[in-house]
């Protein structure tokens, strides 16, 4: 039998081998916790038992609110939580600067034990809007843990600064969401606006494009492209901003 992958192997208990490919009374158990067992001239599938982090069973991933139930058989859960994105900001009058772009959620990553957990509480942050609802953050709360992922702010209306990304809490790595960049300035000395900035880039990917004057000023900031991250600035001429994405929760679930 070949064991790959485990550290520190220690045997126990060989007795003798009749010669038939049957091992008898063999134990091996590895520094992971994991032990095989052979027993008195056992063949076919030992029997394994161990503490150690078993494989991937299946995934969830939460685009909106619900509720995570525990699998039959899963013991653990490795969880990427993350906040929505915010809008980007309107361009100025000329001679004013583009509008800044959103800041992005964040993430926060979590192994956890699950095995005494039977459910959890989701919470799926929705994309803030130009013009209206702010980001809002997500989170997992099961009674006792809380994993948040905060979302991005934006920028101050009309103000060419991005906006800040947002900031994870609970999580054995909390990472932080990208800023939203700054606006461009006047291309052409004041007679239209610059172009407006990228939204801010989360876990997942990058933010929306930041509008561009053109010949005709009228591009608007564009949406945030995957979960959680900003919207573009405008550009041109009192254009407004792309609106944040929103976040996911995804949940990687072990044996």
């Amino acid at each position: 039998m070949a064991v790959t992958n485990s550290p520190n192997i220690t045997e126990t208990g060989i007795t003798s081998h009749d010669g038939s490919g049957l091992f008898k009374g063999r134990t091996i158990t590895g520094s992971n916790g994991i032990t095989v067992t052979n027993g008195n001239g056992v063949s076919g599938n030992p029997d394994i038992s161990g503490s150690g982090l078993g494989g991937v069973v299946s995934s969830q991933q939460f685009t909106a609110s619900g509720t995570w139930t525990r699998p039959s058989g899963v013991t653990k859960v490795l969880m990427f939580v993350t906040g929505a994105g915010a809008s980007g900001s309107n361009a100025g009058s000329p001679p004013d600067t583009g509008g800044g772009g959103g800041g992005s959620g964040a993430t926060g990553l979590k192994l956890l034990d699950v095995s005494g957990i039977a459910s959890s509480t989701i919470t799926v942050g929705s994309g803030g809007v130009y013009g209206g609802a702010a980001a809002a953050a997500s989170s997992w709360a099961d009674g006792t843990n809380t994993i948040t992922g905060g979302a991005g702010a934006a920028p101050v209306s009309n103000n060419e600064r991005g906006g800040l990304g947002g900031t994870a809490t609970g999580g054995d790595l909390n990472i932080a969401g990208g800023d939203g960049s700054a606006a461009g300035g006047a291309p052409d000395g004041g007679s239209k606006s610059g172009n407006g900035g990228l939204g801010g880039a989360s876990w997942w990917g990058g933010g929306g494009a930041g509008g561009s004057p053109g010949s005709s000023g009228t591009a608007t900031g564009k949406d945030g492209r995957v979960y959680g991250s900003g919207g573009g600035g405008g550009g041109g001429d009192a254009n407004g901003g792309g609106d944040g994405a929103d976040g996911v929760v995804y949940i990687l679930e072990f044996s």
